[in-house]
């Protein structure tokens, strides 16, 4: 009686681009998080933080797009098929997320660019703070459904 299994394989190369983009992107945030506090920016021009968000607009639509196209989720739910409603949740978070970067890098242009209007720095800073929150949390959930998935590729489970 043969038996069907299912593993979920990693590509060496493509892990080493996710863990280097992850990486750089995390250090581009934590980068925009130090000149943020108390709804203000510190020891930074108008120019350069509209670079930094540019840059993280660009560096989130590459992450998710590494992930997406790489099959990240279609793995781990080909190995668990109960973890398919928390993939497609997360999938689905992308857009969203997306969108808010591109938000805050619309802003950053407007004080570049545009004449600013009063508290716009401030607003940037706080939704800033929204998006960091909400991204993290969402790489965390990625990171349990993958460990999840994993776990139980291992049979750690049982």
């Amino acid at each position: 009686m043969a038996t069907v299994t299912t593993t979920v394989t990693l590509n060496a190369a493509f892990f080493q681009e996710i863990k280097d983009d992850h990486h750089e992107l995390v250090d581009l945030l934590n980068l925009l998080e130090q000149h943020s506090f108390d709804g203000r920016w510190h020891r930074v021009s108008r120019r350069q933080l509209c670079g930094m968000f540019c840059e993280l607009r660009d560096r989130v639509a590459m992450h998710f797009a590494l992930e997406e196209a790489y099959g990240y989720f279609e793995d781990a739910v080909s190995v668990a098929p109960r973890l398919s409603i928390a993939a497609n949740r997360l999938r689905g978070d992308h857009e969203s997320l997306y969108q808010s970067v591109c938000d805050l890098a619309e802003i950053s242009e407007r004080l570049v660019y545009d004449q600013p209007v009063i508290g716009m720095g401030r607003l940037l800073a706080e939704q800033f703070g929204f998006f960091l929150e909400v991204f993290r949390q969402h790489e965390a959930d990625e990171c349990r459904l993958i460990q999840q998935a994993f776990t139980d590729d291992i049979g750690a489970a049982d």
